[in-house]
Order: structure tokens, then C-alpha cells, then sequence
């Protein structure tokens, strides 16, 4: 009966979802509201064909996030406004990238955390790599966390990553595994991790405003 109503709830998400974002397992850190510094949130539903694209949800007080596909069949990308039942859709076979402005304070590191919603022909989730400051050579590749089939030929995965010392801006790659994938959306989270003494810091002028208060 459990299974039934989990299975109920996430079929509701997704057809409740319109053009937005299936944000099922946001990050363990996310305030209310997101974005707010030392955070960052954007996400992307691809209502539209546009290509390279902003973010639909852009919560990042360090700059504005930008997100192109690149290559698809006979090397061209693939927009599907309707792809069996998701409302804009992108079939690729080489990347999603997205470029994203970061605190430009060098903190100790940086956790990133990001959600989408996917489809491929070999039914492989993709593989999402960072690279700190843009560089191919200090990629990093996300941990997969969890993948959760959402019943319709669609699965929701979420990956996370940290970056030691956090950079002043990263590049998100986000590949198929040998297969053609076709995405729904994407979220990306990240926060920047300060020295202790600055928590210390931070901690203290909490603590004094509200004796203010």
C-alpha cells in the first residue's frame, strides 16, 4: 500500500508539473526561500527551443547562469516540444553544458547538487562531470546519489560533488552514456563552504541580532 501511494505522488508531480522543473529531492542544505547567499539555485524546464537558454528559475546572487546543448543527431540537437508525454524536451548525444558564476571568495569548498528528469534509448542514467574555473583538466565526476523511476518511461536522478577550494565559476557537463539521452529538466544547487572562523563570525551576528530584536 505504501509503494501504491509513493507511486501515486510522484505520478501526480509529474502531471502536475507542466513545463516546470521536477524538483523531488532538493538539497540537504536549501533554505526558504533558495538562492540566498552562500547559495545558489537555477533550474531549467525547456518551455521553449531556445538554445543556448537562461535559467526558468534563476536564484543566484553571484550572476546568471547559462545552459546550451550541443550536438544530437547528425550532429545536430533535437527539440521535442512533446516526447511521450513531457512537455519540452531535449535528445542529444553529446552534451548539456551549463556555466555557473560562483562566489568569487575562494572558501575551503563548494557542494554542488543536481536534480533531472530523463529518458534514453539503453535506459543508462547520464554521467555529470564539474569542472572547477572551466578546466577540462580538473574535472571532477558527480556521485549519483539515487535514481527513481517515475513509472513512464522517465527517471529522476540526482548527483552531488564537492570542489576543493570552491572556484570562482564552474562548468556542469552533462553527457549520455553511450546512448542518446533525452532531458526534461534540470536543477542545479550549490552552496560555498566558509572557514570555521567565519561560521564562528556568522554564528555571533545572528546571535547579536536577535538580542537586538
Amino acid at each position: 500500500m505504501k509503494k501504491k501511494y509513493i507511486l501515486f505522488v510522484i505520478v501526480t508531480l509529474i502531471a502536475g508539473q507542466g513545463f516546470a522543473a521536477l524538483d523531488l529531492i532538493p538539497a540537504p542544505w536549501r533554505t526558504d526561500p533558495a538562492g540566498q547567499a552562500p547559495t545558489t539555485y537555477q533550474s531549467w524546464d525547456f518551455a521553449t527551443s531556445a538554445n543556448p537558454v537562461l535559467p526558468d528559475v534563476d536564484l543566484n546572487p553571484y550572476g546568471t547562469a547559462q545552459l546550451e546543448v550541443t550536438g544530437g543527431f547528425f550532429d545536430n540537437t533535437v527539440y521535442f516540444n512533446d516526447y511521450y508525454g513531457h512537455l519540452g524536451v531535449w535528445g542529444f548525444e553529446e552534451d548539456i553544458q551549463v556555466v555557473i558564476p560562483n562566489n568569487p571568495v575562494q572558501n575551503p569548498f563548494k557542494e554542488m547538487w543536481i536534480q533531472t528528469t530523463y529518458t534514453s534509448d539503453e535506459g543508462n542514467a547520464p554521467i555529470i562531470y564539474a569542472l572547477p574555473e572551466g578546466s577540462a583538466a580538473n574535472y571532477l565526476v558527480m556521485d549519483l546519489v539515487g535514481v527513481t523511476d517515475l513509472q513512464d518511461g522517465y527517471y529522476h536522478a540526482t548527483y552531488h560533488v564537492v570542489i576543493e577550494p570552491n572556484p570562482t565559476m564552474e562548468v556542469t557537463i552533462v553527457r549520455p552514456f553511450d546512448c542518446t539521452l533525452y532531458v526534461d529538466d534540470l536543477i542545479i544547487e550549490t552552496i560555498c563552504i566558509p572557514e570555521p572562523a567565519t561560521l564562528v563570525l556568522l554564528g555571533l551576528g545572528g546571535l547579536l541580532l536577535r538580542k537586538k530584536k
